[in-house]
């Protein structure tokens, strides 16, 4: 009967000690909670200039004063932003006195030779004079790839004479989210949990590793083996 006590004594302390061991391995519910911040990026097609479409009515590529065949330009690899970036034309317009159309301003892939579809900006000027405007186009996707591209115009003067606005200034800009963890107090879901950088995979809540909660649970495990030994001996 007294040796079936100790094994009682000795199953009951094993088994405290386990417990204790995987109770402190369980995180304590503390993770990264990751939100995000926009971002954004200015490309720069040209400034401090005065261009303007030459035809109404018709889209025309904006060019610098007395050149023919060279438009301005920048070069532009939509794959070097992050995947889900979106763009926008800016433009900063300017007016001349006498009477305003409607101002027409699209971004123009010269690469393909082709509108970047949802790049247009229309502006009905109204009456003169009219103060300097600047202004941007709805969010569109840009292909993969290095591509030039360029800025066309046109104004819409709805039969009558009209004189277009002058672009003193144009440029792509690119918008995307970035994430941005913050240290925060969240239910700990085990393997959903978001946990830091560089920890492989160990929720970040947990107060000891793991190693140390089993030395631990042995340590209470030896300590009962020493109270078992000692009866034995009284």
């Amino acid at each position: 009967m007294r040796y079936f006590t100790l094994g009682i004594i000795i199953v009951v302390a094993a088994a405290i000690g386990v417990l204790v061991g995987v109770q402190l391995a369980k995180p304590t519910g503390t993770t990264l909670a990751v939100t995000t911040q926009p971002r954004e990026d200015q490309i720069v097609i040209f400034w401090d200039g005065n261009f303007q479409p030459e035809q109404p009515e018709q889209f025309e590529t904006l060019r610098p004063a007395g050149s023919e065949t060279t438009p301005l330009m920048v070069a532009l690899d939509a794959k070097r932003y992050p995947q889900q970036s979106q763009f926008r034309l800016e433009a900063a317009l300017t007016y001349e006195s006498g009477p305003q159309g409607t101002n027409c301003f699209r971004l123009f892939n010269l690469t393909s030779n082709s509108a970047v579809v949802g790049s247009d900006i229309c502006v009905p000027a109204g009456d003169s004079p009219h103060p300097a405007q600047l202004v941007r186009s709805e969010p569109f996707i840009l292909e993969a790839g290095q591509h030039n591209y360029g800025v066309q115009g046109m104004v819409q003067c709805g039969g009558e004479l009209c004189r277009p606005s002058l672009v003193w200034a144009a440029r792509i800009i690119a918008e995307w989210e970035e994430p941005l963890a913050t240290a925060g107090k969240l239910p700990a879901t085990g393997a959903g949990d978001i946990v830091e950088a560089g920890s492989q995979g160990k929720p970040s809540g947990s107060p000891l590793p793991l190693e140390a909660s089993v030395a631990l649970g042995v340590l209470v495990l030896g300590a009962g083996g020493l109270y078992v030994v000692k009866l034995r001996r009284g």
